[in-house]
């Protein structure tokens, strides 16, 4: 899913995995997950709270459904730029 120089990880859920994956992969020190648990929307007092895996899901779920369509509007609008 194509991410923005413009977007923050903490407003967008890809661009948060990606930079927590990137940070995991390449950090030699633990990495946190601040950005990741901001752009699900929730705040300092939710990440202290049980939530459950079907929540996880459906948050996940409509953020990039969201995310999905946004891009498609887009790449949409530029096809018809492109060919008219």
């Amino acid at each position: 899913m194509p991410t923005t120089e413009n977007d923050m990880p903490s407003g967008s859920i890809p661009l948060a995995l990606q930079s927590l994956f990137y940070k995991l992969q390449y950090s030699d020190n633990s990495v946190a997950t601040k950005e990741l648990t901001k752009s699900f929307g929730w705040d300092t007092y939710d990440s202290f709270m049980q939530h459950d895996v079907q929540e996880l899901n459906r948050v996940l779920c409509e953020k990039l459904e969201d995310k999905m369509k946004v891009n498609m509007t887009i790449t949409s609008c530029n096809m018809v730029i492109t060919f008219y």
